[in-house]
């Protein structure tokens, strides 16, 4: 039972890593670890019973692998779920209706009234991003009028996004939600958006940015009004690359483009 207990908690390192992708897969990786800890708890409390037998460094060996995957597996899918429910947060939040006005009796007086602030009233884009100049480089640029250069790319669940940043919150970064369909890839695709061209059907790509400001995290959703190019295609090496043009409006003060290598998830 010993060495059983050993055999089982070997799989289960590679197992870890697909278990916190959902919690569908996440099952796949208890197939490992349960039956490792039960083998080696058996197995110990019948080498104490008699001094005859041998393979306590194997049954240690393998309750050790298989608690620390189950460490693993825990912590990683609690991040995920956690930098989930972050940004259907943010998400919602910048999509919230303001609200309604008060009633003219509860309102301040003209005197004490503050000034409302300037609606933003951006110029429309007319950048054709089929035709924009994208280099090879690194993608780089300014988010909220703040240099970024993208450090990470990554797609996960029909999102792209590309961060600065080597912390849990990234120092700046742009997300763009594609609204995939479930079980369709990105690979061959291209996306030409502004207000003058759409090549896709379906609802717009959703353009999330955050960005410190004054030691604070900011962060702002658009849905529209803005220039995009996105492709992506298989590289040599066999790994899912691609380039991007994104011009935001005047406001936002946001443009990158270049090229970039993304790890699925």
């Amino acid at each position: 039972m010993a060495i059983a207990a050993l055999i089982c908690s070997l799989p289960a390192f590679p197992l870890v890593g697909i278990g916190i992708r959902s919690f569908d897969t996440a099952l796949v990786s208890l197939v490992a670890i349960i039956p490792a800890i039960l083998l080696g708890h058996s197995a110990n409390s019948q080498i104490a019973g008699n001094r005859q037998l041998y393979g306590r460094a194997f049954s240690v060996a393998g309750l050790t692998i298989a608690y620390l995957c189950a460490l693993l597996l825990a912590v990683g899918y609690s991040i995920r779920e956690y930098k989930k429910y972050q940004f259907r947060h943010e998400f919602s939040q910048s999509r919230a209706p303001s609200a309604p006005a008060a009633p003219p009796e509860a309102q301040s007086s003209p005197a004490t009234r503050p000034a409302p602030r300037p609606a933003r009233q951006d110029p429309r884009i007319t950048t054709n991003p089929a035709t924009a100049s994208i280099p090879n480089s690194t993608v780089s640029g300014k988010i909220h009028g703040q240099d970024f250069t993208c450090e990470s790319a990554t797609l996960q669940n029909g999102r792209l996004i590309l961060r600065q940043g080597k912390g849990f919150l990234a120092d700046r970064e742009v997300s763009l939600v594609l609204w995939l369909k479930a079980g369709e890839g990105v690979e061959g695709k291209t996306w030409n958006i502004s207000p003058v061209i759409r090549s896709q059907s379906g609802p717009m790509p959703h353009i999330h940015l955050r960005w410190t400001e004054g030691g604070a995290a900011q962060n702002e959703t658009t849905l529209g009004n803005y220039a995009l190019h996105l492709q992506f295609a298989r590289g040599a090496s066999g790994n899912l690359q691609g380039k991007i043009y994104l011009e935001l409006s005047q406001s936002l003060d946001t443009k990158i483009a270049g090229a970039f290598e993304t790890e699925l998830k």
